[in-house]
């Protein structure tokens, strides 16, 4: 796995790091919950800094601000027992370590990567506030299919804007947002430079297929027939719309 990864990033020899990094330094936080003590350690293999992005490995420049702190990035590799918990623990990881991380959580056959955008704690200056995480779609790592391959190809550092650490890290963070994509469309988008409306019609998919999911279940266990019949009808239109969407979504890809 290591080996996959560091040939999708393709790091400079002088950003490699390979270290593990005990468990324990992040689930005997105080700020760590009882439950969420429990997650690190039954689901939780190993975590592993494979890579250190910063001025001394590559050409981007630092950006920080009274709100932000982008100098480095921080690459994890984090094996896990169960991929159903991969939120759960890119949340806790994420929320534990102030400073930028691309993480690869992975299982002997899948691998989801994950970024989350932060800012600076206003009261606890070493303390960061998580905005927004993101989660690629997984990643079967022993048949990569066309779609991502070309999410992968993405992830080279020499295909990401050098400008400073900010923009290179939030890039890094719209492309793995869009491979959700790839589960609507079968293609990961060509058209890196439309990734605010991809997003923006991503968005209207992923809303409008959680709004029929919920119908469905209703309808499952809905007993009066009229009302199922109108469900049916709600279902319907919406799967319409849904279907409408999607293309439009293409278009832009």
């Amino acid at each position: 796995m290591l080996k996959s990864i560091m040939n999708w990033l393709s790091i400079p020899k002088s950003g490699l790091v390979n270290r593990r990094i005990p468990k324990s330094m992040f689930y005997e936080q105080a700020v760590f919950s009882k439950q969420e003590k429990q997650i690190f350690t039954d689901y939780l293999d190993s975590i592993r800094i494979i890579g250190l992005l910063n001025q001394d490995v590559m050409s981007a420049q630092p950006l920080v601000s009274a709100d932000i702190n982008y100098t480095d990035i921080s690459v994890l590799l984090v094996q896990i027992k169960d991929m159903e918990k991969c939120k759960k623990i890119s949340k806790l990881i994420h929320k534990s370590i102030p400073y930028p991380v691309l993480m690869f959580l992975y299982n002997e056959e899948q691998v989801i990567v994950s970024t989350a955008l932060k800012r600076i704690h206003h009261v606890k200056k070493s303390e960061s506030v998580v905005d927004e995480i993101a989660l690629s779609h997984e990643i079967n790592v022993n048949g990569l299919q066309e779609a991502d391959q070309a999410f992968v190809s993405k992830l080279h550092l020499e295909t990401l804007p050098y400008t400073n650490f900010y923009r290179l890290y939030q890039e890094i963070h719209y492309r793995i947002k869009i491979t959700k994509v790839i589960d609507f469309t079968g293609v990961y988008p060509v058209n890196l430079g439309a990734a605010a409306i991809i997003l923006q019609r991503l968005d209207q998919v992923l809303s409008l297929s959680e709004e029929i999911k919920k119908l469905r279940g209703q309808l499952s266990t809905e007993k009066n027939f009229a009302k199922k019949m109108d469900l049916h009808v709600i279902i319907t239109i919406q799967e319409k719309q849904l279907s409408a969407i999607i293309e439009q979504l293409k278009e832009v890809c």
